[in-house]
């Protein structure tokens, strides 16, 4: 059965009012492109040669942002958590004028080798102020990684605080249309620079 027949079977029977919402439009026009991928695959030759196909086309498809490369980050303060955390609050570089506000969470005693980093991703609109982001980031520390969560644009310390679900969110998906980044695009390439940045330690 084809996408398109599917999506008709799936949709039969919504409320005429459904026609004029443009939203509902939008995701039945993601639904008919998703139903499109494979989901199955023979070998593990196709999976790969599928997953790298993607890796290189959705980037020109959503925007993806490219960034200079990193120069150094600062680091604005210190801080004990309890008695064996450390964390740092980290302005992570993006170019010359801007860096992501981050906080670093660390085992106050770390082995001399390489330890396990991981990026946490807040949830739309959340930062990393979020207690519950910093209790789990401790509770990881204390398991030995390190723990970087972000502040992704428009929240947290990225814009004034009032405007961040209204007009400092239009701004950002207004002005990164017209240079072809879109919202889902840049919180991707804030997820890596703060990988790289990790990486990096």
């Amino acid at each position: 059965m084809n996408a398109n027949k599917n999506l008709s079977l799936f949709f039969r029977g919504e409320p005429p009012g459904q026609r004029t919402n443009a939203l509902r439009w939008l995701q039945k026009k993601v639904m008919e492109q998703a139903l499109r991928l494979p989901r199955e695959f023979p070998t593990r030759e196709a999976w790969e040669a599928f997953r790298d196909h993607m890796r290189r086309e959705l980037p020109k498809v959503i925007g993806l942002p490219q960034f200079p490369p990193m120069g150094a980050s600062t680091i604005r303060a210190r801080i004990l958590v309890g008695e064996d955390v450390l964390l740092e609050r980290v302005d992570v570089d993006v170019d010359g004028d801007y860096a992501i506000p981050t906080f670093v969470f660390m085992p106050l005693s770390r082995p001399q080798g390489r330890m396990p980093g991981l990026v946490w991703n807040p949830g739309w609109p959340q930062d990393k102020w979020e207690r519950a982001y910093q209790e789990f980031a401790v509770r990881m520390a204390r398991q030995g990684f390190v723990v970087l969560i972000l502040d992704h644009a428009p929240f947290g310390e990225t814009a004034p605080r009032q405007l961040q679900t209204t007009h400092a969110m239009d701004a950002l998906m207004g002005m990164g249309h017209l240079l072809g980044i879109s919202q889902l695009a840049l919180r991707a390439a804030e997820t890596m620079r703060a990988g790289e940045y990790l990486r990096s330690r």
